[in-house]
């Protein structure tokens, strides 16, 4: 039962993070903090699989809401290195931000590529389940590139330097 609420506890702690980055936080916060919020994305959690995302997708969150074109490239970097716990769900939320920066992300396209082939590796070496769970990651990330290639403009981008 302790372990239990531990990772209850971890999980509430995470998610609050999450939603406090993804929803308080202003233009003049994220700014601010642009250093830091990018540090913590680039960066996996060295422990706890289950709720080490939760902090990453809050910060990504946040600099992709005020189009940070950093976003783009931590976009990429957290499909990549999100883990395999729940990716069937992350990846699309994150290709759904990575294409709202439109044209300005098609530098990204050779990467995402690369992201499905190595999705595909994951399922084929048993990294990751075949099946269902892997095919809800392939799809999202196709659609995210196709969107890209035919997107023409980009709105306002910022930038952490």
């Amino acid at each position: 039962m302790i372990r239990s609420d531990r990772r209850t506890r971890r999980w509430h702690d995470g998610a609050k993070l999450r939603r406090f980055f993804e929803q308080k936080l202003t233009v003049k916060d994220v700014e601010a903090l642009a250093p830091a919020i990018f540090a913590a994305v680039k960066t996996p959690s060295p422990a706890d699989m289950m709720f080490g995302n939760e902090i990453r997708v809050g910060g990504f969150m946040a600099l992709a809401k005020y189009n940070y074109r950093e976003a783009i490239e931590l976009g990429v970097l957290f499909a990549k290195t999100q883990g395999g716990h729940g990716s069937e769900n992350r990846t699309g939320e994150i290709m759904k931000e990575i294409t709202r920066f439109g044209s300005a992300a098609k530098d990204s396209i050779p990467a995402l590529r690369e992201l499905i082939a190595d999705f595909n590796a994951q399922s084929h070496g048993s990294e990751f389940p075949k099946g269902e769970l892997n095919t809800r990651r392939i799809p999202a990330t196709q659609s995210g590139i196709d969107a890209i290639e035919s997107a023409i403009t980009y709105s306002d981008i910022r930038t952490i330097m």
